[in-house]
C-alpha cells in the first residue's frame, strides 16, 4: 500500500510464498534407498504427508496467491509511473518472480497427484494446469526479451557518461546522512517518503572507475562518483527532481515531528533534538555545507 516502495521491489514478495511452497517438497522425497523402511513406518510416513503435509501445502498455495494479488495490485497503482522509468538492471525482478511462482504451481500440481483423493479430471486440476502453463509461457517470454535488453544496454550501465557532471557528496556527507543524525527518523519503519537508506544512496551516487587519458581522469583520478546510473540494486535510480522532492518531504516530516526544542548554536555540536520548523532545518543544513566547503 506505500507507494513509495518500487514497483520491482514490490514484484520480489511474490517469490517468498512461492521459495517456501516448492522448498517444502522436499519433505516428499527423503532420498532413501528401497527397503530401509519397514511397512509400519511408509504408513506413519504416508499419514504424516496426507494430514500435515498437505494442509501446509494449501496454506502456503493461499499465501502465494496472495502474494500475486497483491503484486497485480502493486503493478496497477504505479503504473502511470513505472512506465516512465528507463528500462534498468533493476527489471531482473520481473523474470525471476514469474519463473519461481510458476516452480511453485508445479510443486503443488505435484503434491496434488502424490497425495491427495482429487480426480484427476477434477476443474481445479484442470485449472492449475491452464495456470501453470500461463506462467510459464509468460515468464519464458519476459525472460527473453528481457536478457535482449539487458545484453544490448550493457555497455551503457558500464560506461555512463559523466562529462560535465558535478561529482556528487560521498557517504557520510550527504544532507540525508545530517537530518539522520540529528534526529530518530532512520528508526521510522513506515514513512510517507522514500526510505532515508534510499536517498542518501541516490543523493551519493555510486563510485565508478575512470579511464585512464581521460579529461575525468586528469580532474578526479582513477575513481569518481556518479549518478549517472540506472539503478541503486532492485531500486532505479531516482532523477534529481524526484530526489529534491523526497528530501523535501524528509526535513518537513523532521520539523513535523519535533522531539524536543532545538538549540541554534552555530557549533553543531551544541545542536540537539530536531527543527522546530522547516527554514530551521535548511539553515542549520545549508550553514554546515558552507563550513565544510570553506574547510
Amino acid at each position: 500500500m506505500n507507494q513509495k516502495i518500487a514497483t520491482n521491489v514490490c514484484l520480489i514478495q511474490l517469490s517468498a510464498p512461492s521459495t517456501t511452497l516448492y522448498t517444502l517438497t522436499l519433505l516428499s522425497q527423503p532420498g532413501v534407498q528401497e527397503g530401509m523402511f519397514s511397512v509400519e513406518t511408509k504408513q506413519k510416513y504416508l499419514h504424516f504427508l496426507q494430514y500435515y503435509y498437505m494442509p501446509s501445502q494449501h496454506f502456503f498455495m493461499l499465501l502465494t496467491i496472495v502474494g500475486l494479488i497483491s503484486t497485480l495490485h502493486a503493478i496497477w497503482t504505479r503504473w502511470s509511473v513505472f512506465k516512465m522509468k528507463p528500462f534498468s538492471p533493476a527489471h531482473v525482478a520481473f523474470c525471476f518472480t514469474t519463473l519461481s511462482h510458476a516452480n511453485a504451481i508445479q510443486a503443488y500440481r505435484t503434491s496434488l497427484t502424490a497425495y491427495s483423493s482429487l480426480p484427476f479430471d477434477h476443474p481445479v486440476r484442470r485449472l492449475l494446469f491452464g495456470y501453470l502453463c500461463f506462467f510459464i509461457c509468460a515468464g519464458t517470454i519476459l525472460n527473453v526479451v528481457f536478457s535482449i535488453k539487458y545484453i544490448l544496454r550493457i555497455p551503457d550501465w558500464t560506461r555512463p557518461d559523466v562529462t560535465g557532471e558535478e561529482e556528487p557528496p560521498a557517504h557520510g556527507t550527504t544532507i540525508v546522512d545530517e537530518i539522520m543524525r540529528e534526529t530518530d527518523a532512520h528508526e521510522i519503519i513506515w514513512q510517507p517518503f522514500v526510505s532515508p537508506a534510499v536517498l542518501e544512496a541516490n543523493e551519493a551516487g555510486v563510485i565508478i572507475r575512470v579511464r585512464q587519458g581521460t579529461e575525468d581522469f586528469r580532474l578526479h583520478g582513477p575513481f569518481m562518483r556518479t549518478r549517472n546510473v540506472w539503478s541503486l540494486g532492485f531500486d532505479p535510480i531516482l532523477s534529481e527532481l524526484e530526489l529534491r522532492d523526497e528530501r523535501a518531504h524528509l526535513l518537513e516530516w523532521v520539523a513535523m515531528n519535533a522531539l524536543q526544542a532545538r538549540n541554534m548554536s552555530e557549533n553543531r555540536r551544541d545542536a540537539y533534538g530536531t527543527f522546530s520548523d522547516l527554514s530551521q532545518a535548511e539553515t542549520l543544513l545549508q550553514g554546515h555545507t558552507r563550513s565544510k566547503g570553506s574547510n
